[in-house]
């Protein structure tokens, strides 16, 4: 695992959002299993057409307005 760099203003300490005496560490994702967990995460949601708010796969309701018009996140960017 590297190092993360951060600014200049931090004078080489760690940010106080990182907590108290941990150092921060950036992780590769080589593993299979965490970039299908890390893509679940990111990408398999669904989306309110009323708001626009995200929502979880299994919503049958949006979190925001409380509307039923939701659809699935694209998966693949739109050409123009």
């Amino acid at each position: 695992m590297e190092k993360v760099k951060y600014p200049e203003t931090y004078n080489g300490r760690v940010p106080p959002e990182a907590g108290e005496g941990c150092e921060a560490f950036r992780m590769s994702l080589r593993d299979p299993f965490k970039l299908e967990l890390a893509r679940k995460h990111r990408i398999e949601k669904k989306v309110c057409r009323n708001c626009g708010a995200t929502n979880p796969i299994s919503a049958k309701k949006c979190r925001k307005c409380r509307g039923k018009n939701l659809r699935l996140k694209r998966k693949k960017i739109r050409s123009r």
